[in-house]
């Protein structure tokens, strides 16, 4: 596995063990690695990049996945938009009538 830090990482691993990435770090992950939470998370707000091999064409498609997945919207979200809109719209809610 092969990482981009983006910022200064101690990554934190069983028996306590600890893996250090330096701000722009590009470089190898232990084993223990992949299956870290914290990576995981780091990898989803976009602190990090994953990806398998260290090739240019491999880290750039992993960071436009990542964005393309932070982009869409979710579910959650696009019903809270829509119960928004029929409260502002005053029909629904009319208060003093």
């Amino acid at each position: 596995m092969f990482v981009v830090s983006k910022r200064n990482i101690i990554l934190p691993g069983p028996n306590g063990e600890k893996f250090q990435m330096a701000k722009d770090y590009m470089g190898a992950l232990p084993a223990w690695a992949k299956d870290s939470a914290y990576l995981k998370a780091l990898a989803e707000d976009g602190k990090v990049i994953i990806s398998d091999s260290g090739r240019d064409k491999d880290i750039d498609a992993a960071e436009k996945k990542r964005k393309k997945a932070s982009k869409a919207p979710k579910e959650d979200d696009s019903i809270g938009e829509n119960q928004a809109a029929s409260d502002c719209s005053g029909e629904e809610n009319q208060e003093g009538s």
